[in-house]
């Protein structure tokens, strides 16, 4: 009985630590892509939700969907780029409505820095919002 209980703990503390956000928005990592400027390497993460909402533009939301996807997208930028230590991370979130891509349009971006494998300081943070006549397909 007493393993039972252990074991419940763990998963409880597992599940608290784990960053709901991501889940919570159906958030899918869509690719990254390296950014080599003159004195800066780093990279961009694009991400696509269900809806983006203002409750994106949390600070502490962005930073955790930054840190649910960051350890898989560093390993791989370095694997397939030139960039080796990137020190910044710009995270690009879009949305999979049409009424808001018609509409106002949807788009959240924040940008941070890397910090012991993680989403740091944050640089620059804003929502974009796209025109009718400026859309974009991919």
């Amino acid at each position: 009985m007493m393993r039972v209980s252990k074991g419940l703990a763990v998963i409880a503390a597992g599940l608290a630590l784990s960053p709901v956000a991501a889940a919570a928005q159906n958030i899918e990592w869509i690719n990254a892509v390296a950014v080599i400027a003159e004195d800066r390497e780093g990279m961009e993460l694009h991400l696509r939700a269900d809806e983006v909402t203002d409750d994106l533009s949390r600070a502490r939301v962005m930073r955790g969907i930054c840190d649910h996807f960051l350890p898989s997208a560093v390993p791989l930028i370095k694997e397939l780029t030139k960039v080796q230590d990137p020190d910044f991370v710009k995270v690009r979130i879009t949305t999979r409505a049409w009424e808001q891509v018609l509409g106002a349009g949807g788009r959240w971006e924040a940008t941070f820095a890397i910090e012991n494998a993680t989403c740091g300081d944050e640089d620059i943070a804003s929502r974009r919002t796209m025109s009718p006549s400026a859309l974009y397909l991919r």
